[in-house]
């Protein structure tokens, strides 16, 4: 039999184009991209406690609930008087500058009698150092390719972060881990080192949460709903256990409002502050905090300091003058202050802090209290990371961009 190809052709071809639809459809609506995968870092361990979801539906099947809106307390105005007087210790005098750890330092931090923990990737441990020098391995349990840590007050515990998003919490003092999910992110220490703050960043931007719970991962609470505006949280859980993180709202070009997130659902005073780019630390007792912020002056980060205790939110407002940003600060009790000043601040380094990696800075002491700045000459150049305060102490480390730590007795 011969068949009509040009009456048959035409009816094949339109039979294959509407099958070939119908499977596009399929593996567009109904089969995943992408097939999930759990990686773990190469320390094995278990996660315990309920989770908060990473998924896109569902609901939050944890203790709490949030009320999805912001504390809306008086914004306080008050500015202060500038702290401007600067006592200067002459160029010619050289203080003390000792070096106390000279191999590689990662995520150095100060704890809470006075030493300074770090991670060295070299040997994938963690140690502490003094203020005399003495190094000890906090474990001898290894942990290789970490790209982040954070650390409890007392630096018994930590969250490591890896690369492929993995969280560890891991505990020094009984060699117990637990794995987080992936999904949560910026953790701080409560005061007493037993809770931890941090995003639940999940893929559905409606299941996004400020939250709180054990460092075992249980016990969680949803403090806030952070969908859509998770960057203007930063998760920073105050010394006297008041609040646990702070909210950046823009309310011009050069003034934002920053609201104060407390553990059960306060409605705390909020404080508007002169500038952009709010980033603040808080003094050890917790009654106060010095922030850094950038203005269309010269978009460059300027200190400042107030009261922030849940009574007296925005109180004696006063501007540092120093040109710096707040996490280059170091408190040693509550009224002395130590600042890393970068000696090259180009424009617009507020906007873009990368102008200014690995420049050299100049050293300051502020008496708080008095409002004097004291200008502490280095012996040499350093590029400062991060300055390490003892209280009551004369002298402090240095953690600087050479990956070491240094004592300098002022």
């Amino acid at each position: 039999m011969n068949i009509n190809w040009q009456k048959v052709g035409p009816i094949i071809l339109i039979i294959g184009a509407v099958i070939g639809f119908a499977l596009m459809l399929y593996f567009f609506f109904f089969v995943p991209l992408f097939g999930g995968v759990t990686t773990t870092p190469s320390n094995t361990a278990t996660s315990t406690g309920t989770l908060l979801p990473a998924g896109t539906s569902g609901g939050v099947n944890i203790s709490g609930t949030s009320t999805g809106g912001l504390p809306t307390g008086q914004i306080s105005t008050a500015t202060g008087t500038n702290i401007t007087t600067i006592e200067d210790t002459g160029i010619d005098k050289q203080s003390s500058l000792k070096t106390l750890v000279s191999d590689l330092v990662q995520f150095s931090s100060l704890t809470s009698d006075g030493s300074a923990s770090y991670y060295n990737p070299r040997e994938c441990k963690f140690y502490s150092v003094t203020g005399s020098g003495q190094i000890k391995a906090l474990s001898e349990k290894k942990f290789c390719g970490v790209s982040n840590v954070v650390w409890s007050h007392s630096s018994g515990k930590s969250v490591m972060q890896y690369p492929d998003g993995s969280n560890v919490m891991y505990d020094f003092s009984t060699g117990k881990q637990v794995i987080l999910p992936e999904h949560w992110q910026d953790f701080s220490f409560s005061p007493n080192d037993q809770q931890i703050a941090f995003k639940s960043i999940a893929i559905d931007t409606e299941n996004r949460f400020l939250a709180v719970g054990d460092t075992s991962g249980s016990n969680l609470k949803i403090l806030e709903s952070i969908g859509g505006v998770e960057g203007q949280f930063q998760v920073n859980w105050s010394p006297n256990n008041q609040m646990v993180a702070t909210f950046n709202q823009s309310k011009d070009l050069d003034r934002s409002d920053i609201y104060f997130v407390g553990l059960n659902n306060e409605n705390f005073k909020s404080m508007t502050v002169e500038g952009r780019g709010f980033t603040g630390i808080w003094s050890p007792q917790g009654n106060k905090m010095v922030y850094s912020v950038y203005n269309s002056d010269n978009y460059s980060p300027e200190l400042w300091i107030s009261d922030a205790n849940s009574t007296s939110i925005g109180g004696g407002r006063q501007k540092i003058d120093l040109l710096t940003w707040s996490d280059k600060c170091s408190f040693s009790g509550e009224n002395k202050l130590f600042c890393a000043v970068p000696q090259n601040m180009p424009y617009g380094a507020g906007l873009d802090r990368s102008t200014v990696n690995g420049s050299a800075d100049y050293l300051y002491e502020v008496d708080l209290t008095t409002g004097a700045k004291k200008f502490i000459s280095l012996p040499r150049d350093l590029s400062i990371n991060k300055i390490m305060a003892p209280t009551d102490e004369n002298y402090i480390m240095i953690y600087d961009s050479s990956n070491k730590i240094y004592r300098l007795d002022y």
